[in-house]
């Protein structure tokens, strides 16, 4: 029966491992008086990385992850400008994979689902790219919709939140789009994918070092005619606080917390970093780098060197979401896609099993900090 599930691992191909197998720090030994129900996997394939969680499920329908981690693969590069997924970009994913499906059939796994975002479903050789991933890893690599995506972001960010009345936007900028949820008292209320990435906005607009008013300019007024058009205000109204996913906002927040005219906390140890930050805050952090060159981006702390590339662009189109929601401040969580991609692998896996239900019981038992 499992056989016939979207995303099974199937037996590799014949020939050589694709790239060595790596068992980094972020693999963790559990001791659970609960049996183990089974080992599933999940691989989100994005436009900047390419990420993936291997997680135990218990018999209660809890889940430990037991590896998590993150490759920055860039497929987006070159795809907003030209249309396909460059050769060496397919070649480092490949790659990626094979390593992560090894990892899985390390830990077990029965199942692996793998889905690809943004750059692979824009791609003219998307397809190509799928059917190549699948001879060379015996993935099936599924390509879901913006909506679809948008869903699983959700799901997975809210899994993490204390339930509350408030009016939370979610947000994740990727690198070719961003997702956007409207939550009202816990229940998503509308949520879109719009074609506004880091990498994407990047090679649109970002053509000067450091970038001129001109280019700064242009990339706002894309930005606010897109938001306009997918989130009316006079339908929307006003949101106060956005929730975003780790990535592009959380290095705005490390480079945030770590700028020395930012007040710490006397409580705030060397490793500590901001998981909340206001409005003026960005705007002073999205002046400063803009200003950067990207020589002197890549050399400041908090900021990883590929990420540098982005980050420009990942501020403003932060800036104008926050403007156009009318919100305050912006809290940074670790959640995403792949936990929610979990969650709903562990209920499809529970449909499959004979016997009474299992019910999906607390999200995490134990986490570990992601790489």
């Amino acid at each position: 029966m499992l056989g016939l599930a979207l995303g099974l691992l199937r037996p590799r191909a014949a020939g050589p491992e694709v790239g060595p197998l790596r068992q980094p720090e972020n693999v963790l030994e559990i001791d659970s008086p609960l049996p183990v129900r089974a080992c599933l996997g999940v691989i989100d394939v994005g436009s900047n990385a390419i990420r993936v969680q291997v997680a135990r499920v218990f018999q209660d329908g809890s889940f430990a992850v037991v590896h998590d981690e993150r490759e920055p693969v860039r497929l987006g590069e070159e795809v907003f400008r030209t249309g396909v997924l460059s050769t060496e970009a397919i070649r480092q994913a490949l790659d990626t994979l094979g390593r992560y499906a090894s990892t899985a059939r390390k830990h077990g796994a029965l199942r692996v689902r793998a889905v690809a975002t943004c750059a692979v479903r824009e791609a003219a050789n998307g397809d190509a790219f799928t059917r190549e991933v699948e001879k060379a890893t015996g993935l099936r690599l599924e390509i879901i919709s913006g909506t679809e995506e948008a869903k699983l972001i959700a799901r997975g960010v809210l899994s993490g939140l204390e339930p509350t009345a408030e009016r939370l936007a979610l947000a994740d900028i990727g690198g070719g789009s961003t997702e956007i949820s409207l939550v009202e008292n816990g229940e998503v209320r509308f949520g879109v994918s719009v074609p506004l990435g880091s990498v994407r906005m990047t090679e649109m607009f970002c053509l000067s070092d450091p970038l001129l008013p001109g280019h700064e300019r242009a990339m706002r007024e894309h930005v606010r005619a897109c938001l306009a058009q997918t989130l009316p205000t006079e339908l929307f109204g006003s949101w106060g606080r956005i929730i975003g996913s780790a990535g592009t906002i959380g290095a705005l927040a490390n480079f945030i917390r770590r700028r020395p005219s930012t007040p710490r906390s006397p409580r705030a140890g060397p490793q500590h970093l901001r998981t909340s930050f206001t409005v003026r805050e960005l705007a002073r952090a999205s002046v400063s780098l803009r200003k950067m060159s990207l020589a002197r981006r890549r050399k400041t702390p908090g900021i990883e060197e590929r990420r540098a590339e982005i980050i420009v662009a990942g501020a403003v189109i932060l800036e104008e979401l926050a403007a156009h929601l009318k919100s305050r401040t912006i809290k940074i969580v670790r959640r995403g896609l792949r936990d929610g991609l979990m969650l709903e692998e562990i209920e499809r896996f529970a449909a499959l099993q004979p016997g009474a239900p299992m019910l999906l019981g607390p999200p995490v038992r134990v986490s570990k900090p992601r790489r």
